[in-house]
C-alpha cells in the first residue's frame, strides 16, 4: 500500500513542504499585528482594530502549536522566543507577589499584548539572525 502522508482515510496528518513554508511565512504576521494591537490599546480612537489584531495574534500563536513539531529549526526559534516571553511573565508575576509593587503591574490586556509582542519580536529577531 502506498504511503499517503495526508488524508482523512489514513488518519495521518503530516505536514508537507508547502504546509511548512506557509507556516514559516504566517509566523511573520504576528509581529505587525502585535504592534498594531499595542497601538490600538493605547489610542482609543482606533479601538476597532483591537479585535482584528487580537484575532491575528491569537491565530499566529495557535498556529505555532501546529507548526511546532515540523522540524528542529523552528522548534529552536520558538523556544528562544518563548524564553523571552516567559521571562516577562515572571517579572509581571513578581509585581503581583510583592505587595509594594502591586499597583505597578499593568492590567491583563496590556500584559498579554506586551507578552505576545515580546514573543513575536524575539522570534523575528531569531529568524532574521538564523537566515
Amino acid at each position: 500500500m502506498p504511503y499517503r502522508p495526508r488524508g482523512f482515510s489514513t488518519g495521518i496528518f503530516t505536514a508537507d513542504e508547502q504546509d511548512r513554508s506557509f507556516a514559516y511565512v504566517a509566523l511573520w504576521a504576528g509581529l505587525p499585528a502585535c504592534i498594531v494591537l499595542l497601538a490600538s490599546l493605547h489610542f482609543g480612537k482606533i479601538a476597532v482594530l483591537t479585535p482584528v489584531c487580537s484575532g491575528m495574534v491569537v491565530g499566529s500563536l495557535i498556529g505555532l502549536v501546529l507548526s511546532w513539531s515540523n522540524d528542529e529549526f523552528v522548534r529552536t526559534q520558538i523556544a528562544f522566543a518563548a524564553n523571552w516571553a516567559l521571562t516577562f511573565a515572571g517579572i509581571i508575576l513578581l509585581f503581583e507577589v510583592v505587595p509594594s509593587l502591586n499597583d505597578r503591574a499593568p492590567d491583563q490586556r496590556w500584559t498579554l499584548a506586551i507578552m505576545a509582542t515580546i514573543f513575536h519580536a524575539a522570534l523575528a529577531w531569531r529568524r532574521w539572525r538564523d537566515r
